[in-house]
């Protein structure tokens, strides 16, 4: 099983949703977000801050292979500005949905070979829970190692108010969510840039880890272009 991610500019987002529905993708989730282009930049182009949709799906392993590879095809991808969709394998979900999402095929546990692999695979997703606010903080310490550029939902804690602290946080306050995906050799000096300049212990409180992801489109780093045509893909 699969979680796909695709970020789109806000007025794609109803063009993504109708890909992935024709291609099979039927469990979606949408969430609004912000692009993180620096302020001098905005500036100097006379724009505002990069309105984003940013919407999830759970798949089966080849629906989400085929959701990328349309929405590279059909939406166009490859062109700059067109957004990115990436997705990460689960390692764990609930039985029934799985059952429900797969069908009729047999529910198979990973083998160590494939876990093996997910440990070796091309890009990563790094995400900060970090302050309201300070996403910015965030940026400039991953751009500092290297980072091309991220995204940010705005969320909000579960912690129903009261008072227990994490981290020298509280969970049910405002929160950012930023989103940045990098080459796997660049994931460790981009987090730790990030750890020692806006990590937990500092006035940014960011909260941060990785996941492997298995498949992207979109996604221009050194030039490159992602694009999923293998039919055996991880």
């Amino acid at each position: 099983m699969h979680f796909v991610i695709a970020i789109a500019a806000r007025d794609l987002e109803e063009e993504f949703l109708n890909c992935m529905r024709r291609t099979g993708a039927h469990l979606n989730f949408a969430s609004l977000g912000q692009g993180t282009v620096t302020p001098g930049i905005l500036e100097l182009l006379g724009l505002e801050r990069t309105e984003k949709s940013v919407l999830f799906s759970l798949c089966t392993h080849d629906l989400a292979l085929k959701v990328i590879r349309a929405l590279t095809e059909q939406i166009g991808l490859n062109s700059p500005g067109r957004g990115i969709a990436l997705a990460l394998p689960l390692t764990s979900m609930d039985r029934r949905l799985a059952s429900q999402l797969k069908g009729e095929q047999p529910l198979q546990q990973p083998t160590d070979r494939q876990e093996e692999d997910l440990m070796n695979l091309p890009y990563e997703l790094i995400i900060a829970i970090v302050d309201k606010g300070t996403s910015d903080l965030v940026m400039d310490a991953a751009r500092a190692a290297g980072a091309p550029g991220g995204t940010v939902l705005h969320a909000k804690g579960t912690d129903a108010g009261r008072t227990r602290r994490f981290f020298g946080i509280s969970l049910a306050e405002e929160r950012e969510m930023v989103f940045i995906v990098v080459p796997a050799a660049d994931k460790s000096p981009i987090m730790r840039s990030i750890a020692q300049q806006a990590g937990a212990q500092s006035e940014t409180h960011a909260l941060l880890f990785s996941l492997p992801v298995s498949a992207a489109s979109g996604i221009s780093l050194s030039g490159e272009v992602e694009d999923p045509q293998e039919e055996d893909a991880p």
